[in-house]
């Protein structure tokens, strides 16, 4: 929970501020979410110490804190950090030419985003299973 609550304080420091007054203007239909900024997940935003694997708080973050519903969240942690990174067309999605790089959970995700837990059920990596 600690990532969480760096993750407050970061957008309490205004870091976000462009980004959450976007998301409050598609939101309330005051411009269309293509006009918009997307909003990505990362560890950059304030979790000091931080690993890998509790990137899922950020997408936790997205749903409880910015009001993404539970496939923008999903969205802005595969696809959408795929584009921002500028690998897009080997990353992001299953798709057919795309890197096997997968994780499952017991519980679906798209349900419930706390359903994205720190202890995955398998991870493949490259096509293998390597968990």
């Amino acid at each position: 929970m600690q990532g969480v609550r760096d993750y407050l304080k970061y957008i309490k420091r205004g870091y976000t501020r462009p980004s959450h007054l976007t998301s409050i203007d598609v939101r309330n239909k005051r411009m269309k979410r293509v006009e918009g900024v997307k909003i990505i997940g990362a560890l950059d935003m304030g979790m000091s110490k931080a690993d890998f694997n509790k990137a899922v708080a950020s997408a936790w973050a997205h749903v409880e804190w910015l009001g993404f519903d539970h496939w923008k969240a999903i969205r802005s942690i595969t696809k959408t950090n795929a584009e921002a990174m500028r690998i897009e067309k080997s990353k992001g999605l299953i798709s057919e030419g795309y890197d096997a790089d997968m994780v499952f959970f017991k519980n679906d995700p798209s349900k419930n985003i706390r359903n994205l837990v720190f202890d995955p059920q398998h991870v493949i990596k490259g096509g293998e299973v390597i968990f």
